[in-house]
């Protein structure tokens, strides 16, 4: 996808692309597609689930995010110059709302429904977010201690509580 837009900029030209992503997504699974996004970029996500919230609305997502980095921070708590550190801030509505509103189908998904795996290269910002919300986080030391599946398992236990 190319940005439309006449001058672009990093945040301008991120959510132009995350309408354009949420369309493609739920186009594909009205079409009765298993769209798969490629992107090395973190904050894609923002138009992928938006897109699955389209196509399924009033349905309960949850998102199994793996990733070196907490992307937990927001505007508030970060001096870095990297839009992708606040994905996941972005995903769970702790930054940037009014633009997410401008992505067809997104609603914020509860920290209750997160399973973060990795994230061993937090900065304290992201640190003292994930610490203080209901996200939960597999490190690395649990994978190593009990085994990728066990983590996992005990995680989708308590993430998945809610539908009971």
């Amino acid at each position: 996808m190319e940005t439309q837009s006449p001058f672009p900029t990093e945040i301008g030209t991120a959510f132009e692309l995350h309408r354009e992503t949420a369309a493609v997504v739920s186009g594909a699974i009205g079409d009765g597609a298993l769209p798969l996004v490629l992107s090395g970029n973190c904050n894609s996500s923002l138009g992928t689930v938006s897109g699955i919230q389209q196509a399924y609305p009033g349905e309960a997502v949850g998102v199994l995010w793996f990733d070196g980095h907490g992307d937990c921070n927001t505007p508030e708590t970060f001096t870095g110059d990297f839009l992708d550190a606040m994905g996941l801030s972005t995903l769970t509505g702790r930054c940037w709302q009014a633009l997410c509103a401008t992505v067809p189908g997104y609603r914020a998904i509860p920290d209750e429904h997160v399973i973060l795996v990795g994230g061993h290269g937090m900065d304290d910002g992201a640190r003292t977010i994930l610490n203080s919300s209901q996200i939960t986080a597999i490190d690395s030391q649990q994978i190593r201690e009990f085994g990728a599946r066990d983590a996992l398992q005990a995680a989708f236990s308590r993430s998945y509580a809610w539908e009971g």
